[in-house]
């Protein structure tokens, strides 16, 4: 028997589709469809996201632009913006901020907690490095190899 759905895919996508035209964020946007298409219940993560994917493709109709396009369009609005002595510094920093996410340049921080064993307070740490302890000799000797390329040397020298 099939599931019954709770939200119209369509009617939503609609909504969604309007929503990210007025450049609203993705929490935002889930608010909207839950307070109108779905009363008070939660939507599922994965209705959400095929929600989000039918609207991003009605906005890409809509310009008749390739995803390609797309994302030259941006990396050109935020070259401008950081390129502009005139715009504040504080402005241009969120838009290199933004030109990274758009190449997935971010590198994610991750939160390593760690307890003492008897019970004491738990000790909270932010890294952005990785942990190569657990690579092994052949990666670590792949790293060496790009290491060195990037820094013009030769990997012994390193």
């Amino acid at each position: 028997m099939a599931k019954k759905r709770t939200v119209n895919t369509e009617e939503a996508a609609d909504l969604a589709h309007m929503l990210l035209q007025q450049r609203l964020a993705k929490h935002l946007i889930r608010k909207a469809l839950v307070l109108q298409c779905n009363g008070r219940k939660p939507i599922a993560p994965r209705s959400f996201e095929r929600i989000m994917a039918r609207a991003r493709e009605k906005l890409q109709a809509d310009t008749g632009k390739s995803r390609k396009d797309m994302r030259q369009d941006s990396k050109s609005f935020y070259e401008g913006i950081i390129g502009d002595p005139r715009i504040p510094p504080a402005v241009r920093v969120r838009a290199q901020e933004a030109l990274d996410k758009l190449y997935r340049l971010c590198i994610p921080e991750r939160v390593v907690i760690t307890g003492t064993g008897e019970g004491g307070a738990i000790k909270t740490e932010t890294t952005s490095k990785p942990d190569l302890t657990k690579l092994g000799v052949a990666d670590l000797m792949k790293l060496r190899e790009l290491r060195a390329k990037v820094e013009g040397g030769s990997p012994q020298n390193n």
